[in-house]
């Protein structure tokens, strides 16, 4: 008797166990997440009950929010009269959410809560970090490190429960804005669409978020040599901002970049958020409105590649970035959509720490977008995300791992 052929159930076999390799992954990523909002804030009911609330920009735009919510519709769209004659676009509460928070409401009576979009975001994080992750590598445990050192870093908790800007925490869009054009053909199923829907929902959660959205995705369109996509792409979400009346208002516009502006240091700067501390003075308040720690594991990482490469170069050896070509293009679209970002995050006045080594005229071209954006170092934020994961991939890129490699891995996680 004939043995069954192995190969006849194979396919399908290993297309399953993937599917669920996949569903439990992004599982694990989100609770990995919803440990880190318990951490946090304490927990789902610190957060409904408002007990993070402070007198800050946070209950304006919660009490928007739910003027918006309760009041009947209107076109266009955005209209929220009833909450100082303005629209819902700029009053912070996230327009994405305030639509469908307003839609489940007309369709079943149901109200959600300004304060489960930190639920969401602290979720959706972790989610899209781990979706970044498996473009980029294919190694699980190279995988994990991104997730969780991206995910544990501070910037976005710093923003929600520092800042109190709740919209503008809702990072995620940016590692939305990184995948949404895809590196393989397994992230590119929705072509022209999905970079689409990105860029509206980022506009639609924070504009800040929305420029840096468009900038990373008309890079990586631009290094595909996709040029018409690239110009056309950004020009769309407009014809939603006009349904839900964006230019219909005037908005108050103030030109503080300078004081604003990206200092290299912020990197290495915790404003007593890490358990590092701070390591160095920080001369201009306004800085504290740009945080962009890199985080005290990724600098352990960092400072352990640099004592790596000393070793490498007397001992004569070189290990190459692990990395396929296309990944490697991928890279370096994503890392420069992430230097021009953080070029005009500097507003032209380059400081490391108390430093200033050159100051520039801003270019008139370009001069209107930091009367828009005027805090232009939150566009430094890019850069920061994008360092995390260089720094895994290159502590990665060796095979064969020593015990001290497992060691000062695990060390930078729980730092």
């Amino acid at each position: 008797m004939n043995p069954l052929p192995e190969k006849s159930s194979n396919p399908s076999l290993k297309k399953m166990m993937n599917r669920t390799e996949t569903v439990v992954s992004f599982f694990a990523a989100g609770l990995l997440s919803l440990i880190l909002f318990y951490i946090i804030t304490g927990g789902l009911g610190e957060v409904v009950n408002g007990m993070l609330i402070v007198d800050t920009d946070y209950p304006n735009a919660a009490a928007a929010f739910q003027v918006f919510m309760t009041d009947i519709w209107r076109f266009p769209f955005g209209s929220n009269p009833n909450w100082g004659g303005t629209n819902i676009l700029f009053s912070d509460p996230s327009t994405a959410y305030a639509l469908v928070a307003k839609i489940v409401r007309t369709m079943t009576g149901l109200s959600a809560g300004f304060n489960y979009l930190i639920v969401i975001n602290f979720l959706l994080f972790g989610i899209f970090a781990l979706r970044l992750a498996r473009q980029l590598t294919d190694e699980p445990v190279t995988q994990w490190l991104i997730v969780i050192l991206l995910s544990f870093n501070l910037i976005m908790p710093s923003r929600i429960i520092g800042g109190q800007h709740i919209a503008l925490g809702s990072y995620w869009v940016i590692l939305w804005a990184m995948t949404s054009v895809g590196v393989s053909a397994e992230y590119r199923k929705l072509g022209f669409y999905e970079p689409f829907f990105c860029i509206v929902l980022a506009l639609l959660s924070h504009s800040y978020l929305g420029a840096m959205a468009i900038v990373i995705v008309m890079v990586q369109l631009i290094f595909q040599k996709k040029y018409v996509s690239a110009l056309i792409l950004p020009i769309i979400p407009l014809v939603v901002l006009g349904l839900l009346g964006f230019f219909n208002y005037d908005y108050g516009m103030s030109y503080v970049a300078k004081a604003y502006g990206l200092n290299m240091a912020a990197y290495f700067y915790s404003l007593n958020w890490a358990s590092t501390g701070d390591w160095y003075k920080l001369e201009n308040t306004a800085q504290e409105d740009i945080y962009l720690y890199l985080g005290s594991g990724v600098m352990l990482l960092l400072a352990a590649i640099i004592i790596r490469k000393i070793v490498e170069i007397f001992q004569g050896t070189n290990e190459r970035f692990g990395q396929d070509r296309q990944t490697r293009q991928f890279l370096r679209a994503l890392l420069t959509a992430a230097l021009l970002l953080a070029l005009y995050a500097t507003a032209f006045e380059f400081k490391i720490a108390s430093f200033n080594l050159e100051s520039l005229e801003i270019p008139g071209l370009i001069e209107p977008l930091y009367h828009r954006f005027r805090i232009a170092g939150r566009f430094g934020t890019v850069l920061c995300y994008l360092l995390i994961v260089v720094i895994v991939l290159s502590w990665s890129k060796r095979k064969n791992r020593s015990k001290l490699w497992w060691m000062i891995s695990i060390a930078a996680v729980f730092l």
